[in-house]
């Protein structure tokens, strides 16, 4: 993972000879820090930097070869996509309701790291919708399919930068025809528009099918 470590220690009591005290505990070495309890990394994609959640306490996006915390978040948060070296989206743990235990929501936050150090963070969405799909864009920007929990409409697209914030692009008409929100696949035109097509069974015949769109005279 980058210029970091992750070794996975066992360690048992004296004389267990069933192993009932047994534990495996993960520890990363990165520079001069050393980070025990880890249970969950995801490495940018050329391993500069590192999200890292612990057993115990906040998740930390690591610098792998200094050792450094570029950024300190909520406990469980997960890495929704890497932009990048220097940019993400990431999800903070959402609680389900209580009560009920139904679906409490979804939370995206973009971190953009600007010369090495200096954070920018800001929040995509938050609020009830499930977020099926996300994908970066040209000078960060981000673009996000929202739909159910049950990944069915309504269904829509929109574009995401800290300027403008959250912007509707598209609403997918009606269901996704033998499908779910989960078969959508996200891209970029050549003018900087988030857009998107749903993949149509059998998989195997790689076939993205458009929304239904009317015919332009």
């Amino acid at each position: 993972m980058g210029s970091a470590t992750v070794r996975h220690v066992r360690t048992c009591k004296w004389l267990d000879w069933e192993n009932n005290s047994c534990r495996v505990d993960s520890v990363m070495t990165a520079g001069s820090r050393r980070i025990e309890g880890v249970y969950f990394t995801s490495a940018s994609p050329h391993g500069e930097l590192a999200l890292v959640n612990v057993m115990q306490g906040d998740s930390l996006l690591i610098d792998t070869r200094s050792g450094a915390v570029r950024a300190t978040l909520p406990a469980q948060t997960s890495v929704k996509e890497w932009c990048g070296d220097a940019e993400l989206v990431v999800s903070p743990l959402v609680k389900d309701t209580d009560a009920t235990g139904e679906f409490g929501g979804s939370h995206l936050v973009h971190l953009w790291i600007e010369h090495g150090t200096e954070v920018h963070r800001s929040t995509v969405y938050q609020g009830p919708r499930h977020v099926p799909r996300v994908l970066c864009g040209p000078e960060h920007t981000v673009a996000l399919a929202l739909s159910t929990i049950r990944e069915g409409p309504p269904i829509d697209l929109f574009r995401w930068s800290a300027d403008q914030g959250l912007q509707l692009v598209e609403t997918w008409p009606g269901e996704i025809q033998g499908g779910s929100a989960s078969d959508l696949v996200l891209s970029w035109t050549p003018a900087g528009r988030p857009d998107w097509c749903a993949r149509s069974r059998p998989y195997s015949l790689d076939t993205c099918v458009p929304p239904p769109r009317p015919a332009v005279p």
